[in-house]
């Protein structure tokens, strides 16, 4: 029996069993409360972690503190089933439990800064791989939903959410904090940030707490090209405040506003070749070497990336005697620049179809991306422990993106624009293409309490979005101006039973869906007119899971354990026809697996934890193109690409006290990703990177005035694979390829005072 239908049969078989059982002992256990630890909000109310009937990872501030997590790439590992692909700075696309398709189309995963999502819905924002990468600095934790979150959350949460949880002000308490980090890089540069905090009371009713961060992330990787080393290395500096008025203990309003910038020269790309010609065809292991030697990459062009986030959000809260009402009013921004050099791409295609010799010119592909969206969200849900609870909500959000995409031709040695005959100055190509996108949705979850310790929620949400988009093009390749507009509306569901045998242990069932938004595609030229589909549908996706979650000998034992089926019909994938590239759907994708998270603490001062993944995830269709042939990019059984069979992570800790104020500590944590398949590409298609290996180590001091912590990242120095995508070929026939590393070994020192 195939595991989809082990997880329905036993959902549907466990509910009458977990009703009677719950009703039989309720008379001889008293309900759950409270535990002491991690509480989250994934059910957009508080609970405790162990007590959430859905796969949650938290990381709460004292592991992001103590594992120094900065950036997507030190905590994906983390969490059972992430993954994540970043092929330049500001650039992410994140993947849970197999639900995705690598760098092209819209994002699986939502993102959230408290109530607030924050990025865009639209494909016209590129919005599956401008996740937003922001600075976990003093964020009470991070939560990673694992699994389709459409009901509570809405659109592009197929995968699952990440939610960044930010510090609220502390009323009647002051205090500060200031953090200073040096870390160097094994062969490459130098990195180093900057830290500070305050929170600060206003009278007896308010308060503001406000940080502020800079930090320089070094770079390892040289252009041979341009003479430059160390080129992606990247400034990022941000900073967040929060103003909180609580006049009453019923009532709390916050206004919260937060930005971070970004600027980098260069790509964390490392150009590779084939060791002899042909070696990398599909379905065969390239058998990779540096293409100019060590870690490099070769440029013509100066490139740059730049990355402007803005988010700010008020919320008001009043809490009535056993309702609590809830309005988040928010509005983000995200500007985007990037400069790529793209000769090695272009050169021989434009060689070709204008008359143009290579020699003497360069090509730059140049992007900027404006998004403003405001989202309002008004919810009210029950609080007290009643037979049937409640929560609804009402959602709104606009978006208005700027979207302009250029193509243009420089002399390769002046490095200045080129004059080329019967072109609009230096300007192959290039396109306008400003697009909004406005959604409504009301949604609803009823929770029926039929015993202290047995529950079972249900719930819908219904969305609408009407979408906008003006396509302006002009330049060698391709002009003309033209509009085009889509409407979808979707239902989403969520059953999640769940069954609390005693404090500490729970098991439960979800079956919950999720989706993407459609859209218009790009207009086509006249003789593709009829042939390429005006508009792309949603994609929906369905996922039945079991899970338990329990703690034993008080506490010192916590244990984690997922299965899931996950089917993906109508899946969004770029296909290209006669040249032109639109956005179709797919056929079906499937995706089971199975997680686990240990915890154990055997005795004072020692913490172990490991996480566990297993996945599979690929095509189970055909992918058909306009003409009702099969696309040949992809194949049915092919994997989807990054998401790696087995993952897994180890961290261990330990703690001491060297007097009665200061206390000592030491930690590693391992960490394993298994082989990936690489992205969908013509030439690339089911080539397999190998799995990779990574170990840190940490030590340091500890009081209630200071801390010192020594911290060494990749300490094996590891330089394995982590994506690889084909940049062009060569003159000898290789093919050229451009593949991201492990960043190689970082050996740092941090120093934190507190100050109260």
């Amino acid at each position: 029996m195939s595991l989809h239908r082990v997880l329905v049969v036993a959902i549907a078989a466990a509910l009458p069993l977990m009703a009677a059982q719950a009703q039989e002992s309720s008379t001889a256990e008293a309900a759950a409360t409270d535990l002491d630890g991690v509480v989250v909000t994934a059910n957009r109310v508080e609970q405790p972690l162990v007590e959430t009937p859905m796969a949650v990872t938290a990381l709460d501030a004292r592991t992001l503190d103590r594992l120094r997590i900065e950036r997507f790439d030190d905590y994906l590992t983390q969490v059972p089933g992430m993954s994540s692909i970043s092929p330049r700075p500001g650039n992410a696309q994140l993947t849970l439990r197999g639900v995705g398709v690598g760098l092209q189309g819209n994002s699986t995963v939502s993102l959230y800064v408290d109530d607030s999502p924050f990025g865009s819905s639209s494909i016209f924002a590129r919005a599956g791989n401008l996740t937003a990468d922001f600075d976990p600095y003093d964020m009470a934790r991070i939560e990673v939903l694992r699994g389709p979150q459409g009901t509570l959350y809405g659109a592009n949460s197929l995968g699952g959410l990440l939610k960044f949880v930010t510090t609220p002000p502390a009323l009647g308490t002051f205090e500060s904090q200031a953090q200073g980090q040096y870390g160097t890089v094994s062969g490459g540069g130098d990195g180093w940030s900057l830290r500070g905090l305050v929170n600060a009371p206003i009278g007896e009713t308010a308060a503001l707490r406000a940080n502020v961060f800079k930090r320089r992330d070094p770079g390892y990787i040289d252009d041979v090209g341009l003479g430059r080393k160390d080129i992606n290395g990247s400034d990022v500096a941000g900073g967040r405040a929060s103003l909180l008025w609580q006049p009453a203990d019923a009532l709390r309003v916050r206004l919260t506003s937060m930005a971070q910038d970004l600027d980098s020269l260069g790509a964390p790309v490392v150009e590779l070749v084939d060791a002899a010609p042909g070696a990398g065809q599909p379905g065969v292991r390239p058998d990779l070497r540096p293409a100019y030697g060590g870690l490099t990459q070769r440029r013509w062009l100066d490139e740059n990336f730049d990355v402007r986030m803005r988010q700010h959000n008020l919320s008001v809260q009043y809490d009535f005697d056993r309702v609590s009402l809830l309005s988040s009013s928010s509005y983000g921004t995200q500007h985007n620049r990037f400069r790529s050099d793209a000769t090695v791409q272009w050169r021989g295609l434009l060689g070709g179809a204008l008359g143009t010799p290579f020699e003497g010119f360069a090509y730059a592909e140049e992007f900027g991306m404006e998004q403003k969206k405001f989202t309002q969200e008004v919810r009210a849900w029950t609080t007290d422990e009643r037979t049937l609870g409640w929560q609804a909500g009402l959602y709104y959000s606009n978006e208005e993106t700027g979207n302009r995409q250029k193509l243009a031709a420089y002399d390769a040695a002046e490095r200045t624009p080129a004059d080329l005959v019967g072109l609009i100055g230096d300007e192959l190509f290039v396109a306008t293409l400003p697009a909004s996108y406005d959604e409504i949705a009301a949604y609803g979850t009823l929770t029926w309490r039929i015993s202290p310790r047995f529950d079972v929620a249900v719930g819908a949400r219904y969305s609408r979005n009407e979408q906008e988009f003006t396509q302006d093009t002009r330049g060698a390749l391709l002009s003309g101006v033209s509009g085009k507009g889509s409407e979808d509306a979707t239902w989403t569901y969520l059953v999640n039973p769940r069954w609390r045998v005693r404090d500490g242990l729970m098991f439960y069932g979800r079956f919950a869906t999720g989706y993407r938004p459609g859209g218009p595609n790009f207009v086509p030229p006249p003789e593709l007119a009829g042939v390429i589909p005006p508009a792309f549908e949603p994609d929906k996706l369905t996922s039945y899971e079991l899970g338990m979650k329990g703690e034993w000998l008080d506490r010192r034992v916590g244990l984690e354990l997922a299965a899931y089926y996950v089917d993906w019909s109508d899946v969004q994938l770029s296909v290209s026809f006669d040249g032109f590239g639109f956005q179709g759907n797919g056929g079906r994708s499937r995706s089971q697996g199975l997680e686990a998270a240990l915890n154990l603490r055997p005795f004072d001062g020692l913490n172990l934890g490991l996480t566990a993944s297993y996945t599979d995830a690929h095509l189970t269709d055909e992918v058909l193109g306009p003409d009702g042939q099969p696309v040949a990019r992809f194949a049915k059984g092919d994997r989807l690409p990054y998401v790696p069979r087995v993952g897994a992570a180890l961290n261990a800790d330990y703690e001491g006290d060297l007097t009665g104020t200061l206390g000592w500590f030491v930690g590693a944590s391992f960490r394993h990703v298994g082989e990936r398949a690489t992205d969908f590409t013509g030439n690339g298609a089911g080539q397999t990177l190998s799995g990779y290996n990574q170990m840190d180590l940490r030590a340091g001091l500890d009081s209630s005035r200071w801390n010192l912590s020594l911290w060494v990242k990749n300490a094996a120095n590891a330089d394995d694979l982590v994506t690889l995508g084909v940049n062009g070929a060569l003159e000898d026939g290789r093919t050229l390829y451009g593949g991201s590393v492990l960043q190689p070994r970082t050996v740092g020192i941090t120093f934190t005072g507190y100050f109260h």
